[in-house]
């Protein structure tokens, strides 16, 4: 399989806070070489499975319509899904009509409304109440050429793994196969994002048991986190002392240049 490198890595028709498409050639150099399959946990937006050189993916996260749509994206035509997706469009003036969806989305969830709202709201960024409701505002922004031509790339990329499945479980319920490899991208804890209405600290906690789980049956393992945020610190990471830590320097270089998150420190930590 062809493998991608920094000049031709696709972008995620999803925007996600956290999105790990700048740091990809620096995450992927700590990844290791003799896993033949991937399994990302958190896959989010999709950018760590899909550029990756694995020949086996298994995608997972816990948002139901989000893994539903790349289901679509990999079983339908393109054709067939512009035309679903236009039944749910609305104009880049219409807040009404935005509104309107976002209401009969949190009635009656489906992908198709999902990506639409994704696509139509504010930054384009997808955002929860605790009730897990999608709340984002309107955002004067539609389904263009641009999106249109991501959802081309990430199709023709589906097509090259050896095998892709997705899935929509907790994180410790997610099928391990031998000779894999688990990368783990969970909320971070000390940071704000649109999606950590799901996450907690109970959830902290049983994600770095999990962790060294992991490590006990000899699963290679590799988690990004932040370490330091604000002048906060991540307790629950200690669990992980032993095992070794890498500063994520494409975040933290950029980072210095951002008064409001100076002191943050993004790190990998792997047991391999």
């Amino acid at each position: 399989m062809k493998e991608l490198t920094m000049s031709n890595y696709i972008k995620s028709p999803f925007n996600y806070t956290g999105t790990k498409y700048p740091e990809l050639e620096e995450l992927y150099s700590h990844f290791p070489k003799d896993c033949d399959t991937l399994v990302d946990l958190f896959c989010g937006g999709g950018s760590v499975f899909m550029n990756s050189s694995f020949k086996h993916i298994i995608a997972n996260d816990i948002i139901t319509d989000l893994m539903g749509f790349y289901k679509e994206l990999n079983t339908k035509s393109l054709e067939e899904i512009l035309n679903k997706c236009k039944e749910y469009s609305v104009s880049k003036d219409d807040q009404y009509g935005y509104n309107k969806l976002r209401s009969e989305y949190n009635e009656n969830p489906d992908p198709y409304r999902f990506f639409v709202l994704c696509s139509s709201c504010t930054n384009n960024m997808m955002r929860f109440n605790k009730q897990f409701k999608f709340n984002q505002t309107f955002g004067k922004r539609c389904i263009n050429d641009n999106t249109v031509e991501k959802l081309r790339l990430y199709q023709e990329r589906m097509k090259t793994f050896d095998s892709l499945l997705f899935t929509n479980q907790n994180f410790d319920n997610v099928y391990i196969p031998n000779n894999a490899f688990v990368y783990l991208d969970p909320p971070y804890l000390i940071t704000e994002a649109g999606y950590n209405c799901y996450w907690s600290k109970e959830l902290e906690e049983k994600l770095y048991n999990f962790v060294l789980d992991l490590d006990k049956n000899g699963v290679k393992f590799g988690l990004s986190n932040m370490a330091t945020h604000k002048g906060n610190a991540n307790e629950y990471l200690k669990k992980l002392m032993d095992f070794n830590w890498y500063r994520i320097e494409s975040f933290n270089n950029k980072a210095k240049k951002q008064s409001n998150v100076k002191e943050s420190v993004e790190v990998f930590i792997c047991n391999y």
